[in-house]
């Protein structure tokens, strides 16, 4: 229904929002983040096209950290350690993957990490953008 948006009725980010869900968050990175910004996107689909920042799509490469770190603080040692500095995160998904993915000792190590180590940037509707803090 690209009518609305050829005619003017509706800007061109209104227009890719009602498909794009994540676009808003997206969008406030583009305007926000730092140039050298790395954000490891989960949940997302590979809708990187939106984002004029690096952007990661590797749930399973967070998995492995996540169940091999020994603390939290670890986790996040090693997502800087390889340039991470920002999360996009689909919440429903990834509540779903956590549960999914993890015994009670690895969720209890994700959620202090979360807790302790990401700071909400900017959240819409099912999305948000997280910054990394090494503390």
């Amino acid at each position: 229904a690209p009518f609305s948006y050829i005619i003017g009725k509706i800007s061109r980010d209104e227009y890719i929002e009602k498909y794009c869900e994540e676009y808003p968050v997206t969008q406030y990175g583009n305007k926000h983040l730092p140039d050298n910004a790395k954000i490891l996107s989960l949940f997302i689909g590979k809708r990187q096209y939106y984002s004029d920042r690096e952007m990661f799509f590797y749930p399973n490469l967070f998995r492995t950290i996540i169940r091999h770190a020994d603390s939290p603080k670890e986790i996040a040692s090693v997502l800087n350690y390889n340039g991470i500095t920002h999360f996009l995160i689909r919440y429903d998904l990834f509540t779903t993957w956590s549960d999914d993915n993890f015994d009670d000792t690895e969720k209890e190590r994700l959620r202090i990490f979360i807790k302790e180590h990401l700071n909400l940037s900017f959240n819409k509707g099912r999305y948000g953008l997280f910054s990394l803090e090494n503390r």
